[in-house]
């Protein structure tokens, strides 16, 4: 029985509108089809309905989609272009715990505000590594336990004269020297609700600590996840020194679309338990220098 719900599960959803197949229309904005042949696609499926529940043969589970946002080291190609990063550990682990997941779809780069776009409309099924907004909820599930716990910190050059006295609230830590943080990001924005001048013209975090050592800017801040990996692929560690302070710290989660079948996101959340409870979540964080939570 299990299996023939699973299959029926399976062919809903094949008979549900291909994103891949409509991904030119969605980016061209001309939306989805709800022509008339939507009555006949539900007469169909019904007829494959009937004909799975006189079937009792095990059917491969459905891929699950998603994409990957351009974002080191949540999301990056390696020297073959494979891809690699938390994320990705993280999904692939998932499907290492329960093998009837199949997600596929991570190696295709996407900019953050289509993600979110393709989620609310359903053209994705999962995204993996996005914060909490109460607005975001409104358009889409948060998984539980979080994925990892991102924190703010900052970074100086080595030879900087750094008063460790001063470093208790990021307006200590500000006063000390020209802040630097990367443009369009919350890192930035949270400096600036503060009232806290900050030169956030670079693009990347490799450019950030460029001007950082160009004495540019003092003070670099951002989260650890992006940060340190950079210093490590820059191989930095003996140029910089690392503030010994978390100023604000968040999670990122596993969302799915509204749209996903609830089978789908029942193995989902276990296999997210689950991952969470062996303690394979914090071994992947470790890796990628994430502080378990205290």
């Amino acid at each position: 029985m299990k299996n023939t719900m699973l299959a029926a599960e399976q062919f809903n959803r094949q008979l549900s509108i291909d994103p891949e197949w409509l991904a030119p229309c969605y980016y061209q904005g001309e939306g989805r089809d709800d022509g008339s042949s939507m009555g006949f696609k539900r007469i169909v499926r019904c007829c494959l309905l009937m004909a799975i529940f006189c079937l009792c043969g095990a059917v491969k589970a459905m891929p699950l989609t998603t994409v990957a946002q351009d974002s080191r080291p949540k999301y990056m190609q390696d020297n073959q272009g494979d891809m690699q990063g938390v994320a990705v550990d993280i999904l692939r682990a998932l499907e290492q715990q329960d093998p009837e997941l199949k997600i596929e779809g991570y190696d295709r780069l996407v900019p953050l505000t289509r993600i979110k776009r393709m989620l609310k409309e359903g053209f994705i099924d999962l995204f993996a590594g996005l914060a909490y907004t109460p607005e975001r909820e409104r358009d889409f599930r948060y998984l539980k336990p979080p994925l990892y716990r991102l924190r703010y910190i900052a970074v100086v050059r080595a030879d900087f004269p750094l008063d460790k006295d001063r470093l208790a609230t990021i307006e200590e830590l500000a006063s000390q020297g020209r802040m630097i943080s990367l443009f369009g990001t919350a890192a930035s924005d949270y400096l600036l609700r503060r009232g806290i001048s900050v030169d956030d013209g670079a693009k990347n975090v490799e450019a950030m600590l460029l001007k950082l050592l160009a004495k540019r800017g003092d003070i670099l801040f951002y989260h650890d996840l992006g940060l340190l990996h950079t210093i490590d692929e820059l191989e930095l560690n003996d140029q910089v020194q690392v503030v010994s302070m978390s100023y604000r710290s968040y999670d990122h989660y596993l969302v799915v679309s509204e749209q996903l079948e609830q089978p789908y996101l029942d193995r989902l959340q276990r296999a997210l338990q689950a991952i969470h409870d062996n303690g394979v979540l914090e071994a992947i964080g470790q890796r990628y220098h994430l502080k378990p939570d205290p």
